[in-house]
């Protein structure tokens, strides 16, 4: 072949590959390498957008919401003391081991949780970077999330519910997994109740719906909506804390996308108020943010002052890009204002009152009496107790055992059985323990009213006598291991008597 022909040859071969294979490399490229796309910090006004229009009662509980937000703060008749929210994380994967790709260890999640909780209560690692401008009006929220360990039906659970999506009906991983989509396929048949839960769902890819770019970091359900697709969304690789980054690394790899996510959940707007462009005249119910024009993606060394989008005459402040509520890169946040930790927790009274007193763990009952006749055996573990009296059956085939576990009020707790009236102390010195467990036995002593086993003293060490003697003082100082639990009683009677 002459030079000429290979010339040739080799230049429609280079126009080919530019023309052809080059592009369709890139594509294929940019599709898996998300550094290469511009990530979007948000997407749930676009997704409450697109839910008024499926469900339009939903803007009409938000305007009745937000009345009754606008009553309780006028009226400041907001919650005081500290909320804790029970939490579910969803996390769904592929078939991973626990710990790898997108089904994250519980570590992970865990740190998820902490960063949360040190956003919403202040003490964040990184809120002494608060400008002296805004410093003021920083606040702890008294805000709290715990891991949920009692599910919807009451047994106990992790608070993390692994899901596999192959076992999920009409999900494919291929599919386009925008917010429709994800609400519908994987939201709807695995959420908990909205009233008790805040439902998480961690999924590995979030995908826009007019071109199916896989570039969003998270979206929140304001209050008012659907209660089948309540909660927040995150992209696994957002998941982790300021200590404890996700390993996938990057600028929202320390847990903030969470935080803003829930700042929605509890019905906070972003600081420029939710409109596209020019939004210095759009408000976002929340009097001590400044006033901002548009969205900031300030990164690192987040440098202040940022831009100042709108000008607010004397009084002006510069954008507060260091707000959960702005679009800033991870590092870049610090802070709550009070302002909106009012309007969170007006939003909770108003509508999710639920959780207010949602339990995190196994709740009980103070000052429970059990009364009836204990000469023989009651299985404490096969009854409910769910008022302040119970008759407790009279039963002569099986030694009695206790303590035991007895259900409280929907929570697992244990109680020690001794006679006719067997007093239970207060639910605060209470934890879920194994059946017959000494240690438990002597808690009982020394939190409850006296409560005794049907057993001899003699089979409690010394020192657990002591501890008994010392707390309750209503034991003689010597010769308690002999006594039966009869005697025992006339004892606690004659001292009482004394004093």
């Amino acid at each position: 072949m002459s030079k000429t022909k290979i010339f040739l040859l080799t230049s429609k071969l280079k126009l080919l590959f530019n023309t052809f294979l080059l592009p369709v490399f890139l594509c294929i490229h940019l599709q898996f390498t998300p550094q290469a796309q511009t990530m979007e910090r948000c997407h749930t006004t676009e997704s409450y957008e697109r839910l008024k229009i499926q469900y339009p009662e939903y803007e009409q509980n938000r305007q009745q919401i937000e009345r009754q937000i606008q009553e309780i703060i006028t009226q400041r008749d907001v919650v005081n003391g500290i909320t804790i929210i029970p939490c579910v994380y969803h996390v769904i994967h592929d078939g991973d081991a626990v710990g790898a790709g997108e089904n994250l260890s519980t570590a992970l999640l865990q740190a998820q949780l902490d960063q949360m909780n040190d956003d919403f209560r202040r003490t964040n690692a990184d809120a002494g970077n608060t400008p002296a401008a805004f410093a003021g009006v920083a606040a702890d929220t008294e805000i709290e999330f715990c891991l949920a360990q009692l599910d919807p039906n009451e047994n106990t659970t992790t608070g993390i519910n692994r899901i596999n999506v192959n076992t999920l009906s009409g999900v494919n991983t291929n599919d386009c997994w925008d917010d429709d989509y994800i609400d519908a396929n994987i939201k709807s048949p695995t959420v908990w109740d909205r009233n008790r839960y805040l439902n998480i769902w961690v999924v590995f890819k979030i995908n826009r719906s007019d071109n199916c770019a896989n570039t969003i970091l998270g979206y929140a359900q304001f209050p008012g909506g659907p209660a089948n697709s309540d909660g927040i969304v995150l992209r696994a690789t957002t998941v982790g804390s300021l200590a404890s980054p996700n390993p996938a690394g990057g600028d929202y790899s320390f847990g903030r996308t969470g935080t803003h996510e829930v700042g929605h959940w509890l019905n906070l707007f972003h600081v420029w108020g939710n409109c596209s462009s020019s939004c210095c005249g759009v408000d976002d119910s929340v009097s001590d943010t400044p006033n901002a024009s548009e969205p900031n993606y300030t990164s690192a060394p987040c440098t202040y002052p940022g831009p100042d989008s709108c000008d607010e005459g004397a009084s002006d402040l510069p954008d507060m890009f260091q707000n959960y509520m702005d679009y800033s890169d991870d590092q870049c946040m610090n802070l709550f204002t009070q302002g909106q930790a009012t309007r969170m927790n007006a939003a909770i009274a108003a509508s999710r009152p639920g959780l207010l007193t949602a339990q995190c763990g196994p709740s009980c009952v103070d000052n429970l009496v059990l009364s009836g006749t204990l000469d023989g055996a009651y299985e404490a573990s096969n009854t409910i107790i769910t008022s302040g009296v119970t008759t407790v059956p009279s039963t002569n085939d099986v030694t009695m055992r206790a303590p035991d576990f007895v259900r409280l009020n929907n929570g697992f707790s244990t109680v020690s059985f001794a006679g006719l009236d067997i007093r239970y102390g207060t639910c605060s010195s209470v934890a879920p323990t194994p059946p017959n467990n000494r240690t438990t036995e002597i808690e009982r002593f020394r939190t409850a009213q006296p409560v005794l086993t049907n057993t001899k003293k003699s089979e409690f060490t010394e020192e657990e006598v002591q501890a008994f003697r010392q707390d309750q003082a209503v034991l003689p100082p010597s010769k308690t291991e002999d006594l039966e639990p009869e005697e025992l009683r006339k004892l606690i009677a004659r001292d009482r008597k004394d004093d």
